[in-house]
């Protein structure tokens, strides 16, 4: 049973087909696909020690697995995780002044390859929720591997991440990356690279959502590059695989 009303918890199913949950509600539910329920309160947890551990074991390996997106959220007006995204879970706390972390599980990253330039990838991770939004910072931890040889094993990477997605050129710019700036990711050792990132005076004290709070949504975009000469992903597709966390601080003024 629910345990805290003043949280909302927003279990969403990513995939193509119908799936049954056991951990949303005490009975457990069926979600479409596609779908998603919202309940007043975090997931039960007045439940037998043994049922609780099975149904907590269930919940980690549907997210880990892309099955399952949830949303732990202490306001009403909570921002949402782009459910095309596999393995991303957010949580955010506060109340006109918020926090929302985004974990990332080997969440895929599709490179697509501008041949003699560079291969790029972005992926929609969050979307802000309607109102004015006034972004104060964000920072990135994160380590990132890869799927296949079509990358090299000691690839060099850009990161930012941004309002839209990567556009095929060789360097981010503007939107691309105006929450935390084009950063060199670490060269890659074993085919793994780390990333440790934040934002700047430049990003943090922005407006989103338009200078009312009435505009389009603004989504939160990992934008990366890999140099031209560490990759091959046309012969050899590749996807990156992102695991850490991302911290976003805003405040959500309200609607105009």
């Amino acid at each position: 049973m629910a345990t805290n009303p003043r949280i909302k918890t927003t279990i969403i199913n990513p995939t193509a087909v119908d799936r049954f949950y056991a951990y949303v509600t005490a009975r457990g539910r069926k979600i479409a696909a596609g779908g998603s329920y919202t309940v007043a309160g975090d997931l039960p947890n007045e439940l037998a020690f043994q049922r609780r551990f099975r149904y907590l074991t269930a919940m980690d390996n549907h997210i880990l697995n892309g099955q399952a997106v949830i949303v732990v959220s202490s306001d009403a007006d909570a921002g949402t995780v782009n459910v095309t995204s596999t393995n991303v879970v957010a949580m955010e706390q506060g109340g006109p002044v918020r926090r929302t972390k985004l974990f990332l599980a080997a969440t895929p990253l599709v490179l697509v390859d501008n041949p003699g330039t560079i291969a790029y990838a972005g992926l929609k991770l969050y979307t802000f929720a309607r109102g004015l939004i006034n972004f104060l910072g964000a920072t990135a931890s994160l380590s990132i591997g890869k799927t296949s040889t079509g990358v090299n094993a000691t690839f060099r990477s850009t990161w930012g991440l941004g309002t839209v997605t990567a556009a095929s050129d060789a360097t981010l710019t503007s939107t691309e990356q105006n929450l935390i700036p084009s950063t060199a990711a670490a060269q890659a050792v074993s085919g793994v690279a780390a990333l440790t990132a934040l934002s700047t005076n430049t990003e943090a004290a922005k407006t989103l959502n338009g200078s009312t709070g009435t505009g389009a949504l603004t989504a939160v975009y990992l934008n990366v590059l890999v140099n031209d000469a560490d990759h091959d992903v046309t012969t050899t597709p590749c996807n990156l695989l992102a695991t850490g966390t991302i911290t976003l601080d805003f405040a959500h003024l309200g609607d105009a």
